[in-house]
């Protein structure tokens, strides 16, 4: 990841879907999660502000 970009996870299922999640945490603090179910099914982490190096 490089630095300064907030960091973005996604995750698409196929046509078989099934269950899949993702889970952002940026210097051991818990920033998202989010799940994907069903076929084709979507999701994303995306870091925002809370990501940034101070």
């Amino acid at each position: 990841m490089p630095l300064g970009k907030p960091p973005t996870v996604t995750v698409v299922l196929d046509e078989k879907g099934g269950q899949a999640s993702c889970t952002l945490t940026v210097r051991n603090k818990h920033i998202q999660r989010s799940t994907a179910t069903g076929p084709f099914g979507r999701t994303a982490c995306t870091g925002g502000d809370e990501t940034r190096q101070s």
